[in-house]
């Protein structure tokens, strides 16, 4: 039977995502009293930089916000539609592609013991490896539209990108623990319910309201997955529903619904483009997941596994490349 070593307690994991997220938030609101201080406007000082860094906009990035959007143009010709046809078409095999495997090595991972008969318990770490990779990716994506000419400035205080990170991180957690209590077609099937969070999550977040028929379709499709669910057979390693399962797909839900609701509203307020907010997004998940890692001393029984295990880091490594592609 294979056994699970946890890398750390249940409390001491809840520790380590209050002190990551709330320590930076604790400076964020040290750093807007900072600033609101008299004589703080010249101050030339380390802490005084590093705060204005997080919390006010980038200076001279109204005018160049603009070059950031592609500008308008007419009908595209014969030519141009058949090649931006071919284009969505190898992005919508390869997202296809990408989800399949990325879901493949997700169940492979947290559902089967390695060599050593143990299960790999490290959500925190397979979050963080996602996140790094991807900021990779981001970043080489936009210092090729830089090279390109394009403008890549923002007008958002940088700690507006925290707030998509936190719930994103919350998000991937949640989904990477219920494959312990929910089979991986459980999770795809919970994953077709999110029209109705997202749609409650959009009014709370930008007051963003549907028309009625929308949200009775949503209701529909719900209603449909549940009585399939009711009805299913599978062979998956996890075949079994838990209750702990289902809070945990919940709540995957909700920080998912907050994401993309809260990162469209960061768009059209501050014009932030998607590879600027792909950056900087991932660059606060990957220091806050880091930091949890070296708080918990999970990195360490994360070098252990995989030093004793050495066939998970393909594994981990292909996981990454499809989330971020």
């Amino acid at each position: 039977q294979p056994h699970a070593r946890m890398p750390a307690s249940a409390p001491l994991e809840t520790a380590s995502y209050i002190l990551s997220f709330g320590s930076f938030y604790a400076f964020v609101g040290f750093a807007k009293w900072l600033l609101s201080q008299p004589g703080r406007a010249g101050d030339p000082g380390v802490l005084t930089a590093l705060a204005r860094l997080i919390v006010e906009p980038p200076a001279k990035s109204v005018e160049e916000k603009r070059s950031e959007r592609p500008s308008a143009k007419g009908r595209p010709s014969g030519d141009s539609f058949v090649m931006a046809a071919l284009h969505v078409a190898f992005c919508a095999v390869g997202i296809v592609v990408s989800y399949v495997l990325w879901g493949y090595m997700q169940e492979r991972i947290m559902t089967q013991p390695y060599a050593t008969g143990e299960l790999f318990r490290s959500s925190k770490f397979l979050v963080f490896a996602n996140r790094a990779l991807a900021l990779l990716v981001a970043y080489a994506a936009r210092e090729a539209q830089r090279a390109q000419g394009a403008c890549v400035s923002h007008t958002a205080p940088l700690y507006q990108f925290s707030f998509s990170s936190v719930s994103n991180i919350l998000s991937s957690v949640s989904q990477y623990e219920a494959l312990r209590y929910i089979s991986f077609p459980t999770q795809v099937l919970a994953k077709s319910c999110k029209m109705v969070p997202v749609m409650v999550m959009g009014y709370f977040v930008s007051r963003k309201t549907y028309p009625a028929a929308e949200y009775a379709i949503a209701v529909l499709l719900t209603s449909g997955v549940f009585l399939f669910k009711t009805y299913e057979v599978n062979e998956a390693p996890v075949r079994d529903t838990e209750l702990l399962g289902v809070c945990f797909i919940s709540a995957y839900m909700v920080c998912d619904s907050f994401t993309s609701n809260y990162q469209s509203r960061v768009f059209k307020q501050y014009s932030v483009g998607s590879i600027t907010m792909m950056v900087y997004t991932n660059l606060f998940s990957t220091a806050f997941t880091a930091l949890g890692l070296c708080l918990t001393w999970e990195l360490a029984d994360v070098s252990r596994f995989v030093s004793e295990n050495p066939a998970i880091l393909p594994h981990i490594f292909l996981m990454a490349v499809c989330s971020a592609i």
